[in-house]
This record gives structure tokens, sequence and C-alpha cells, in this order.
């Protein structure tokens, strides 16, 4: 089924608190701490909205995912040139894992990386999730580097980086 990626607005809070609180528990049984061990909130969801840069992903009329995509990351990649869009907070709400919705929302956004001449849509992930890992080397994204990212709770971080 295809989705159509939009930007989230304030009356979409509630789902995307939902199905990012349903990813943080999916992560945490596979012992990726990366986006701590409490349910995320309104107030939270809405501050990264009020940022800007976050989508929804919608199929059949419900939001089946979400994402951010910001163009810098100081805090993960330290300062870079204008060269890549950043992925953060891919999420897939249950029931629709397996159907290509991550790989959808990987593919609209390395879409947008390119629309603004940028070439390489960049994300990290805890390295201790193997399954995730895998993923992103499934969809083509190659280890740039493992380091340890004291901004998010001093965990070992594997940078990945798609040419778009």
């Amino acid at each position: 089924m295809q989705i159509q990626i939009a930007k989230a607005t304030a009356s979409d809070i509630p789902v995307l608190v939902e199905i990012l609180t349903e990813a943080t528990s999916y992560k945490l049984h596979h012992k990726d701490h990366s986006w701590g061990s409490r349910p995320f909130t309104p107030a939270e969801v809405g501050r990264n909205l009020s940022i800007g840069g976050t989508y929804k992903a919608v199929a059949g009329g419900e939001i089946v995912g979400t994402c951010e995509l910001v163009w810098d990351d100081p805090e993960v990649w330290g300062k870079q040139p204008p060269v890549a869009g950043y992925l953060h907070r891919l999420a897939v709400k249950q029931g629709w894992h397996g159907r290509d919705m991550g790989a959808q929302i990987i593919a609209w956004a390395a879409a947008e990386v390119k629309s603004q001449n940028r070439r390489f849509l960049r994300l990290d992930c805890d390295s201790r999730n193997l399954k995730l890992r895998n993923y992103y080397e499934q969809q083509d994204f190659f280890l740039v580097e493992v380091k340890l990212v004291s901004a998010h709770k001093k965990y070992l971080s594997s940078l990945y980086q798609l040419r778009v």
C-alpha cells in the first residue's frame, strides 16, 4: 500500500505519541535504550512539532508512521557542511510492520534530501540493536562510524549514510 507523507500538525499529536511510545517499547524489548525508557508525552511531541521537521505517513486515511527530517545534527554528527539531511524517530504503527512502510518513508526522505541539493541521507541508531542495523543496511545505508554520543545517554551510536 502506498503512503502519503505530510507535515504533522497539532491535531496529530495523540496518534504520534501512540506510535512513538509503541516504538520505544519495541526498541526496549530489543535492548535498545536510545529513545529512553518512558513513554513519549504530548508536550514532548508538541515541542518537536513546533521546531519543524516532524512528518506523518498516511495510508488509507490512517496515520501509520512518523519521522523527523532535519538539516543539521551537530549533537550526533558534529559540525558538518550542508551536504545531508538527517532522519530521526522513524517509527511505524503496530499492525503496519512488514508492509514496506519504513522503506517508503526512507525513500521519501531521500527524495526530499535530493530536492535540497544535498547528497546524503543520514541517521543513527544504537549499535547494540543488530536487527535495526541490519534493516538499515538492507535499505542501502552504509556504516560511517560507531561513536559514543554523550548527548544521547552516552550510548554507542552507529552512524549510517545513504547516497541520494
